[in-house]
């Protein structure tokens, strides 16, 4: 299975020094999601067997929709990363206006857009993915707060596993291990470079 990694900005040659650096043959599509059109240009083919999206939900004002095009394209699990306020009310939460386009309203919500876990998990059900496993941070207290001004109050950032099957069985120490596993990737690149 080849990974493949999807942004607006250009991480070719991040993606070249990964490869290079843990043997990997990830591949990089470089493309813009379009809020008014719910879709990216230039447009994403294809599912995948798992599909990852990192802190992109508080980029979109629409969350709900992007959850559903991520949904469509996976095949079997989404691994969702972000900051999701704890809440029993299924809410999204909006900042201010403007932070980083010019594009008009309702679009220019563009950074610090937050869905309540409560939402999160509802929708995720009833797209076709209602099995959900928490990924638990390590016990260190990494990840920090977030520090961003455009995302207070948020909590630290979360991640969720959510499978089309109940075939996926995590106990808590693995879940801090996933967590602790990301934190380490992330350092270790970073000493790398």
């Amino acid at each position: 299975m080849v990974a493949t990694g999807v942004d607006a900005g250009d991480f070719t040659e991040a993606f070249a020094l990964l490869n290079k650096l843990l043997g990997g043959d990830a591949r990089f599509v470089q493309a813009q999601y379009e809020p008014t059109k719910y879709d990216f240009v230039p447009t994403i083919v294809g599912q995948f067997d798992v599909v990852s999206c990192m802190a992109f939900l508080i980029h979109v004002p629409e969350p709900l929709h992007l959850l559903r095009y991520i949904a469509d394209r996976a095949r079997h699990a989404v691994f969702l990363w972000s900051g999701f306020p704890r809440d029993d009310a299924m809410i999204v939460r909006y900042p201010k206006l403007h932070q980083f386009s010019n594009l008009p309203f309702p679009w220019s919500f563009d950074a610090g857009v937050a869905i309540s876990d409560s939402l999160l998990i509802y929708a995720m059900s009833e797209i076709g993915f209602p099995n959900v496993v928490e990924i638990l941070p390590p016990a260190d207290g990494w990840p920090p707060v977030c520090g961003n001004p455009l995302m207070a109050p948020y909590e630290p950032l979360r991640g969720f596993l959510f499978t089309r099957s109940t075939g996926v069985r995590v106990t808590e120490p693995q879940l801090r291990g996933i967590g602790r596993r990301i934190r380490d990737f992330g350092e270790s690149l970073v000493s790398r470079i």
